[in-house]
């Protein structure tokens, strides 16, 4: 009976920590995705900025 106990704790034990580690990879794979979304939204950002700054410098050129 000690055994089988044993046998069942160890197998618990190997798929809570099979879960654990799947969860702990979520969670990277999670940060890594938010990571990716900031720095496209900041290049977008950059891009529309330039662009702006051209139209600003062409609108001023053709006024002059």
């Amino acid at each position: 009976m000690v055994t089988e106990k044993k046998a069942m704790d160890t197998k618990d034990r190997k798929k809570f920590n099979k879960l654990q580690q799947e969860q702990r990879d979520l969670d990277a794979s999670y940060r890594q995705s938010l990571k990716n979304k900031e720095e496209r939204e900041q290049t977008f950002h950059e891009m529309a900025m330039e662009g702006y700054r051209m139209e600003k410098k062409m609108y001023e050129d053709e006024v002059e």
